[in-house]
């Protein structure tokens, strides 16, 4: 089989892949059913029902969508050649970076000790992977190599089609929780746009997810940014993907990074969430700012020269590297941080009551 048919066949199954999960999370997860996973018990009450602490699918989706990025990360890295010990490097540097930008952003930005916020903890990102690739070239340098041999610009391109993704399936975590919520499709202005929403509009139910009892949103059709967030992002991973696998790296960081940042600066015109004081948020500019700086760094940072294969990649030999334990459970514990750390609900509260069925005793 060619490099062309391999690679053809691995973005067909990840398409598809991700085709069914946004077709399953989109049609279902706006519903309340789908906002709490577990409530854990964590004290007793006077009247002897216990206060629980809530467990979200807001966490469980999100820690799926790092799995999930991290695995394409993997996966394209190996391809690439970039070796296990680099590979965990930036894997585990970036994420030491960005999952507490998350909330410190979220801080700073919107005055709010208990959010996170994607935005900020992928422009953390953004800014700091060439860094962290050009050190991680110098720290596993080989033969005396210098840091000019690592494939700095391809290692991004892999890393930014991975955030990409990991951003696409996220935004389903979105959609359950209720938050980043899109704008009353009556307010619209265009009736065009009002027409064309109304058919695709989405509705939360239940008076815990966040458009309902911080916006006032109940039942009211809503434009689905959440779910366009999820196509437009996993599509753009799919197609940098495919750049990267053509051997074209540049173009591949290049469409990755601006395809996300310019739709999130778009998108969030159609949001109606809070997102900061003036008619251009802080996450806006941002977005900005990081598109300019990939467009620099791919520029100014090399290929790899000797560390770049001289062929296009082949993406199914990056995945001999889940023959390995270790890069299981790598998965797993991070699932289960992520788990905790973002799906242990301090927004909301519940309260439960245990008795026996005297009947089958």
């Amino acid at each position: 089989m060619t490099t062309a048919a391999s690679n053809l066949i691995f973005i067909a199954a990840l398409a598809g892949f991700s085709g069914a999960t946004l077709a399953w999370g989109i049609s279902r997860l706006h519903r309340e059913r789908w906002q709490f996973l577990a409530a854990i018990p964590r004290s007793r009450r006077s009247d002897g029902s216990w206060r629980c602490v809530n467990i979200t699918y807001y966490g469980a989706l999100t820690a799926f969508a790092c799995v999930c990025a991290v695995a394409l990360g993997a996966t394209l890295l190996s391809a690439l050649g970039v070796g296990a010990a680099p590979s965990l490097f930036l894997v585990c540097a970036l994420l030491a970076i960005c999952v507490p930008a998350a909330k410190i952003v979220a801080v700073i930005v919107e005055r709010n000790f208990f959010r996170f916020t994607v935005g900020g903890a992928a422009f953390s990102g953004i800014v700091c992977a060439p860094l962290v690739a050009a050190l991680a070239g110098f720290l596993f340098r080989e033969d005396g190599a210098g840091a000019e041999a690592f494939p700095v610009v391809p290692a991004c391109a892999a890393l930014a089609a991975a955030y990409a993704f990991g951003e696409g399936v996220g935004r389903l975590a979105c959609l359950s929780y209720g938050c980043c919520y899109g704008r009353k499709i009556a307010t619209l202005r265009s009736a065009a746009a009002r027409k064309f929403f109304s058919a695709l509009a989405v509705r939360f139910d239940g008076e815990c997810k966040k458009a309902v009892y911080a916006g006032g949103c109940g039942g009211e059709a809503l434009v689905p940014v959440q779910a366009m967030s999820a196509i437009v992002n996993t599509g753009t991973a799919l197609a940098s993907t495919a750049l990267l696998a053509s051997g074209s790296p540049r173009a591949a960081l290049i469409f990755a990074v601006a395809g996300t940042q310019l739709w999130r600066f778009f998108s969030e015109f159609l949001r109606d969430d809070d997102r900061g004081k003036g008619k251009i948020s802080s996450y806006q500019k941002m977005a900005l700012v990081a598109v300019a700086w990939t467009v620099a760094a791919a520029l100014v940072f090399g290929d790899g020269g000797a560390g770049t294969p001289a062929r296009p990649p082949v993406l199914a030999e990056g995945l001999r590297i889940f023959l390995s334990p270790a890069t299981i459970l790598a998965l797993q514990a991070l699932f289960a941080a992520v788990l905790v750390y973002t799906g242990t609900s301090r927004m909301t509260t519940s309260t439960a009551r245990f008795s026996v069925v005297r009947s089958r005793i």
